[in-house]
């Protein structure tokens, strides 16, 4: 966990794990590359990212993937940055997206991660 801004707690960590005694990292068991040809393929901007960030968002993936393993469950598993709504950065230089679009290419990405 590394973060240049404090969380909500007032909590700043800097090159600390997640977990003592645990791997240093999990891969997504999320089928990313054909999510991503399914979005782009309906006109919905995508790309693959092998970060989820270094604090929070890594943190989210990270314990979800760590839990999963530890548990032998065979879920898919990941993290998927959403962007903003337009109205969520009026006042910002943020990309976003239409709920519209985002709430296609949500739908579209479970129906790819739920094929064999």
């Amino acid at each position: 966990m590394d973060s240049k801004k404090e969380d909500n707690d007032r909590y700043k960590p800097e090159d600390e794990p997640i977990f003592e005694n645990a791997p240093a990292a999990y891969f997504s068991t999320l089928p990313i590359r054909r999510i991503v040809n399914a979005l782009k393929h309906n006109k919905i901007p995508a790309t693959i990212s092998n970060t989820a960030g270094t604090y929070v968002c890594n943190t989210a993936m990270y314990v979800a993937l760590h839990h999963t393993t530890l548990n032998g469950l065979n879920a898919k598993t990941g993290f998927i940055h959403v962007p903003y709504i337009p109205e969520q950065v009026l006042e910002k230089t943020q990309p976003s997206m239409s709920l519209e679009m985002i709430e296609k290419a949500i739908e579209i990405t479970i129906k790819e991660s739920i094929k064999s």
